[in-house]
């Protein structure tokens, strides 16, 4: 892998995270070096834990990535109890910060994923919202795998636009798996895979109120509009990340009390 990673500092299962602040993760994002290759962050949630407690695989795309962020307000609550200065950092927020952020420097930015309509619907909002927005291209993949040859063309494309920034809407953990396979492939960029900020932005899908947001009931509101897609993920997986979570609070509980013993003994 070219990407550098940042050492992370909160672990919940099997996933290393980088609980910050949302200034400190864009200002993160926007110093990572790419000279010598390419870097790719993934934003993680409740779901994203609990796939990868089953899954070696998904596991690693999380935890090869240079930065893993806390898309999710159990995350970020977990981290406030282990005394870490940070707060959620969502894809679609840091999403706009960092396009904010890039405007100045005129940062290019490139789309993959999710269907033509909400790409061009999605265009048309950033350019409406950021009229100096410099958007290099966009693609959206159809509902099968890539041939390895149109894999191979569709990468050519992107690298001729010259992107500073791909942001990737497949949906975790396929778009997780997407930039872990192909950052070596990717020119002198930073692939962030940011799952609902395409039908967001588009306004394809209405987000939750902020209210809802601060007080961790994003998902019934997601769950009451899209019951179909989203009831597995959030009445399944959440007891699973409950047990997840217990779990950990043990081992957080067992290192302090060897830590304490450690330390008493070097006195």
């Amino acid at each position: 892998m070219s990407n550098r990673r940042i050492e992370r500092n909160l672990q919940i299962g099997e996933v290393g995270f980088n609980a910050m602040r949302q200034e400190e993760l864009v200002r993160a994002i926007s110093d990572i070096p790419v000279e010598e290759g390419s870097a790719y962050v993934v934003f993680c949630g409740v779901p994203g834990v609990v796939l990868a407690d089953s899954s070696p695989a998904i596991a690693a795309s999380l935890n090869e990535a240079t930065i893993c962020a806390m898309d999710g307000m159990p995350i970020a609550k977990i981290a406030k109890k282990r005394n870490l200065d940070c707060e959620r950092c969502g894809g679609p927020d840091v999403m706009l910060k960092i396009i904010e952020e890039g405007l100045a420097k005129g940062k290019r930015h490139y789309f993959y994923g999710s269907t033509p309509e909400t790409l061009k619907k999605l265009d048309l909002n950033l350019r409406e919202k950021y009229p100096s927005i410099k958007i290099a291209g966009k693609f959206s993949p159809p509902f099968r795998d890539l041939t390895p040859e149109e894999d191979r063309e569709v990468i050519k494309l992107i690298n001729e636009t010259n992107p500073d920034y791909i942001w990737v809407g497949l949906g975790a953990p396929k778009q997780d798996f997407w930039m872990q396979n192909h950052v070596d492939q990717l020119e002198g960029c930073i692939l962030m895979g940011v799952g609902a900020a395409f039908d967001f932005h588009s306004n394809k899908i209405k987000r939750a109120p902020l209210w809802m947001q601060k007080h961790s009931l994003e998902w019934l509101y997601r769950l009451f509009r899209e019951p179909g897609r989203l009831w597995k993920r959030y009445l399944i997986q959440a007891p699973k990340f409950l047990l997840i979570r217990a779990k950990d609070n043990r081992r957080v509980k067992r290192e302090e009390r060897m830590e304490k013993k450690k330390a008493k003994q070097e006195k």
